[in-house]
């Protein structure tokens, strides 16, 4: 896909989320990487950000399954969309903030521009993917025990409870197609590849790299570029599958900002 293409396909995923409401946390993801040259420090101080982001996120989790009353569980839900597409939005920018630093890296053959900065961010993200993961499963959880106890008048018998456990998981199971696509073995993790290919283009390196690992190491940067772009996009469309189905016709409420942990977490797992 053309790098024309590709930002037109990204521009489009921006504006779907702004219709949400959900936009301006990502409003600044391309232009947050067209700045100058980023160093190791820097950088670090921003992946900390991201990190003290998704530990305020379990904080909420926590929150959550603290609370007493299903009410009050549900408001707290209602907290989380936001911090979510904010941390997303972070990931996205370290990542490509990695990848244009290791471009112009390639560019100058290590005058400028760093390659070092892509293996921390592929470590956060691998750490930050299983922390995910189990906050994907405090999620359906938390959905289950509130639909639970708001349905317990409704129930004559608890021969009831695996059809509405059924029914909670029609929720999640929207969403298995656009991530099986998101992670599936074809399409694993982004970053690793280019960590490894890019780890030979260290100008520090004795003896220093050759002009072929460099242009290697720039191949490498634009595909990570380009599936990045499909990353996003497809991310956008997991977290419209998820607020489109808030409320199905049968009265069964769905729980978007839980199931946008689960569009999270396959982000990330994407990312890393």
């Amino acid at each position: 896909m053309k790098l024309n293409q590709r930002r037109q396909l990204a521009q489009v995923a921006l504006s779907t989320l702004m219709a949400l409401g959900m936009g301006s946390a990502f409003a600044q993801v391309e232009r947050g990487t067209q700045g100058g040259i980023t160093s190791p420090v820097q950088f670090d101080t921003k992946l900390k950000a991201s990190d003290r982001q998704l530990g305020a996120i379990e904080g909420i989790f926590t929150r959550i399954e603290t609370a007493r009353l299903p009410a009050e569980k549900e408001k707290l839900t209602d907290e989380l969309s936001r911090p979510l597409a904010a941390y997303a939005k972070g990931m996205i920018e370290g990542f490509s903030e990695a990848i244009k630093q290791a471009e112009i890296a390639t560019k100058s053959q290590g005058k400028e521009g760093s390659t070092a900065i892509l293996k921390p961010f592929e470590d956060l993200a691998a750490k930050h993917e299983q922390r995910l993961k189990k906050l994907d499963e405090r999620a359906q959880k938390i959905s289950s025990d509130i639909e639970k106890v708001e349905d317990q008048p409704k129930k004559s018998s608890s021969i009831a409870e695996p059809a509405e456990a059924a029914k909670l998981a029609i929720g999640w199971r929207l969403l298995e197609k656009i991530s099986d696509l998101f992670i599936s073995p074809a399409h694993a993790a982004i970053a690793i590849p280019v960590v490894t290919t890019c780890s030979n283009a260290n100008p520090n390196s004795n003896p220093p790299p050759t002009v072929a690992q460099f242009a290697a190491c720039f191949v490498a940067t634009q595909t990570a570029g380009a599936l990045k772009d499909q990353a996003q996009i497809t991310f956008t469309a997991c977290w419209n599958a998820a607020h489109r189905h808030k409320l199905k016709r049968d009265g069964h409420i769905h729980f978007p900002a839980l199931m946008h942990t689960a569009c999270t977490a396959t982000l990330v797992a994407r990312l890393a």
